[in-house]
């Protein structure tokens, strides 16, 4: 056999070879993104529904279109105006997708607009969406999407402007449901100078990890940094002050799932400003321990879900949303702040509390009313302390600062009624629920339904007028 015929039997070959995979990859990729579709086509009480779905395959490439529709109308019990949308996926098949790379497709997504939409986009000073989305499908049924927002001004009225500087973020999604995320968000400004108001994002980046089998309700590691939250508006005088400013702001978290059971940690600290008061610090250190994982999961789902729901029976749809929350119970799941801390002028302040539950089983979930378990077997802690130079100093920034001996017979009244404690020049606080007892300061407080308990000191007699 001569070259020339086994070069053209080998290319034959190859091209079987690559239109089958062209074939398996193509009508692989269209049962996965219409199953997701129908998926997503099922939550009818979102405020994004999906109501088509049109799916038209050819050899090389195929175009998923679908019809959403915004909104909560009355067909989800409210009175919103409704409003459609076309979502399109131009999806090239493998195993070389528009021949870019190697894997079993490549998804370009944008939203389709009609004349009407062209027409209010340019109200606002725009002629397209500035979005791009690009999906790689592997194989092994793992992707990597890109989504690029481009820089934009628009001015949805005479009053107000927004001015985007761009969003760059990244979604590696696995087959067991993991995923692992990046993001940079430079900042946007929505401003309105007649009103003197303006809010500022600058510099936030964030990267991180979802667990299996939902990445989008469990979180793993993860951190993320913002250079400046900023809202400014008019003062009483009509000059812009800023009423809130978050700045060099940096989080950390750490989840994991063993045992069916997610438990997770966070960290976050930052400086502050608040109507005139610099602060010179603010920290935050927190928990979630022993969530059942599927509980957990349902209750976000069910959050989502429920976001059209009518309002003709609040009492039955609050139950409805609830209900996950009930599974998490005899696990003895906790959540907490243990440490809120505020520093000024050298000072801190420090806040603390956690709630949860302790011995809950499957049997008391059964009980005709839930309720008195809960205040027998829940568990809540509240705690802070601070010194009186961080309390006088507040005082002074805010404007409301008084006399010593003022202050000074504030406080003794309030430690004499057992409402807190003082040693020195350190005030604290503690509340606590357990075993069905309240505890103000390690005093038992009266709870309804749980018996007499002895009561916090009465407050102090008038004196007698002479």
């Amino acid at each position: 056999m001569n070259t020339p015929v086994k070069a053209a039997i080998a290319m034959a070959v190859l091209a079987g070879l690559w239109a089958g995979a062209t074939a398996y990859s193509g009508g692989r990729v269209k049962t996965e993104m219409i199953l997701q579709a129908e998926s997503l086509r099922a939550h009818t009480q979102s405020p994004i529904r999906i109501r088509k779905v049109d799916y038209q395959k050819g050899f090389m490439s195929a175009t998923r279109t679908l019809e959403l529709e915004f909104g909560c109308g009355p067909e989800q019990g409210g009175k919103d105006k409704v409003h459609t949308m076309v979502w399109q996926d131009q999806i090239q098949h493998g195993p070389l997708p528009g021949f870019g790379g190697f894997g079993a497709a490549r998804i370009d997504s944008k939203l389709v607009l009609s004349d009407a939409d062209r027409a209010e986009l340019k109200k606002i000073g725009m002629d397209e969406v500035p979005v791009s989305l690009r999906t790689s499908v592997g194989f092994d049924g793992a992707s990597n999407s890109r989504l690029l927002v481009s820089a934009f001004t628009i001015k949805p009225d005479a009053e107000m402007s927004l001015k985007f500087q761009g969003l760059d973020a990244n979604l590696q999604l696995n087959k067991d449901g993991s995923a692992r995320y990046t993001g940079k968000l430079p900042g946007y400004v929505i401003e309105s100078p007649t009103k003197g108001f303006k809010a500022v994002i600058e510099g936030a980046e964030f990267e991180g990890e979802g667990l299996a089998p939902t990445w989008w309700a469990l979180n793993g590691k993860g951190k993320g940094v913002m250079k400046a939250m900023r809202f400014e508006a008019p003062g009483p005088d009509g000059q812009a002050r800023t009423l809130f400013a978050w700045t060099d702001v940096a989080y950390q978290q750490d989840g994991r799932v063993a045992d069916q059971l997610f438990s997770a940690e966070f960290n976050l600290q930052g400086k502050a400003e608040v109507a005139g008061v610099t602060l010179e610090s603010i920290g935050m250190k927190g928990r979630m321990q022993r969530l059942q994982a599927k509980g957990w999961t349902d209750f976000v789902r069910g959050a989502w879900s429920q976001g059209c729901q009518s309002s003709k029976n609040p009492q039955a749809e609050a139950e409805r949303l609830m209900a996950p929350l009930l599974t998490l119970l005899p696990h003895n799941p906790s959540m907490s702040v243990d440490e809120f801390k505020l520093t000024m002028g050298g000072r801190s302040a420090e806040f603390s509390y956690s709630i949860g539950t302790q011995g809950v089983t499957a049997e008391d979930l059964k009980a005709p009313a839930l309720a008195p378990v809960l205040m027998k077997k829940a568990q809540f802690k509240m705690a802070g302390k601070l010194p009186l130079g961080f309390i006088e100093q507040m005082l002074k920034a805010s404007g409301k600062d008084m006399p010593p001996e003022v202050l000074s017979a504030q406080l003794d009244q309030a430690v004499e009624r057992g409402f807190v404690r003082r040693e020195g020049e350190l005030i604290s606080a503690e509340m606590e629920m357990s075993g069905g007892t309240m505890k103000v300061n390690g005093k038992p407080i009266p709870l309804p339904g749980m018996g007499p308990q002895p009561e916090l000191a009465p407050p102090p007699a008038e004196p007698q007028a002479q």
